[in-house]
Order: structure tokens, then sequence, then C-alpha cells
């Protein structure tokens, strides 16, 4: 059953990107603001402007962020862009579940808080790590099938 564990593995990593998100967004902030990432040309010189060095580095896509637990996050922009579109898809309460879910509330809080039952809390989480693995597939994130 390869394909059940590649799912599975997707679907684990999918939990740990939107658990992480936050601490996603910051590493990118920070990655676009520091100092020591040099721009330059395509012919390979050095930009010596500030204001076009900054706007060169606030458009440059960071290709990847470590967070503090060590998990290697490659393309967290696309990452970040992608749960946007997964929010937008959603209604306001599934993404204000989907969000407590993923910051460690317990489902007996989540169900009592929006009058839910456990089973709707779990098939929303499940619901949304497929449209995840979905979009980020359309973004070229992950692949269902091996090359």
């Amino acid at each position: 059953m390869i394909k059940e564990k590649r799912r599975k593995a997707a679907y684990r990593f999918i939990d740990k990107i939107l658990r992480h998100r936050a601490e996603i967004q910051t590493a990118v902030d920070e990655a676009k603001n520091t100092n020591n990432r040099d721009t330059v040309c395509k012919s390979g010189n050095s930009i010596s402007d500030p204001t076009a060095n900054q706007a060169i580095k606030s458009i440059t896509p960071v290709k990847s962020v470590t967070l503090s637990n060590g998990l290697r996050i490659r393309n967290p922009e696309k990452w970040l862009d992608a749960i946007s579109r997964l929010f937008d898809v959603l209604y306001p309460e599934e993404t204000e579940i989907l969000s407590k879910i993923y910051s460690g509330f317990s489902v007996i809080k989540i169900s009592r808080e929006f009058h839910i039952d456990f089973s709707s809390v779990y098939r929303l989480r499940k619901e949304c790590r497929h449209i995840l693995a979905e979009i980020a597939c359309q973004y070229g994130l992950i692949q269902v099938v091996e090359e």
C-alpha cells in the first residue's frame, strides 16, 4: 500500500504546515528583512542602490526556512499562499475552527464552543487537509505519484 503511505505522509506534513503557519510567516518576514541576503543582478554584479536592493529582496521568493523545531520548509511563501487559498474557500466559522484545531485547542473545547459534535470537527479537519493537498499539488509543492 505505497499509495496509502504517501497519502498519510502528505497529510502529516500538511498538519505540520498548518500547525506552524504563524512561525513560517515570521521566518519568511525575517528572511526578507535580513541584510545578509546579497542582491545580485543577472549579470553577476552586485546592486549598490539600497532602495533597489530592498525592492529586489522583497519580490525575490524565499527558497526555504528552518523552524525552531528543525523542520525545514521549502517554498514557504507558496505554502502560505496555499493556506490563504484554503481559507478563502472556507466559511468564516470553519476557518476559525480550523485555526483552533491547529492552535492546540482540544476537540472537546471546540465542539462545545461551536455547538457541533466531535465527528464534525474531525470531518472538517479531514476535508481541509484534502483541499490543501489539492492546492499544494496545483502549486507543485507535493506530488501524488513519484516521477
